[in-house]
């Protein structure tokens, strides 16, 4: 089964209904269908708002979410890394959730280096 992962700028392509909104919505339309794995990367709800806000909290991101209609989509919990994620929506580092952070990073951000600080239990 294909899996896909949705950043920030598919959220604000649903909000705005740009163009990619619709195969945003045909992601979600395959998942519901069973053919595809669609989640959202948590580290988004940390970003700077479009209105140059931080979120104060976790549930904030998650009622944005459940307004675009994207509330039934798996939020992947990030490493925890200072500064960047929330206490309650985040997992401590492991190899497995390290390894998957970098590949996340890797994608979205190919041309950052990665080199936050994570947590160790």
């Amino acid at each position: 089964m294909l899996s896909f992962t949705l950043d920030t700028n598919c959220l604000i392509a649903v909000e705005e209904e740009r163009p990619e909104a619709e195969a945003v919505r045909e992601l979600v339309a395959q998942q519901r269908a069973g053919r595809a794995t669609v989640r959202l990367v948590a580290t988004m709800a940390a970003e700077n708002q479009r209105d140059g806000t931080v979120l104060d909290n976790f549930s904030h991101f998650q009622r944005r979410i459940n307004g675009l209609g994207l509330g039934e989509l798996e939020i992947l919990a990030p490493v925890a890394v200072c500064d960047l994620t929330y206490v309650d929506w985040c997992v401590l580092a492991h190899d497995e959730a390290e390894a998957e952070a970098i590949r996340l990073h890797k994608v979205l951000f190919p041309t950052s280096p990665f080199g936050y600080l994570v947590l160790q239990p």
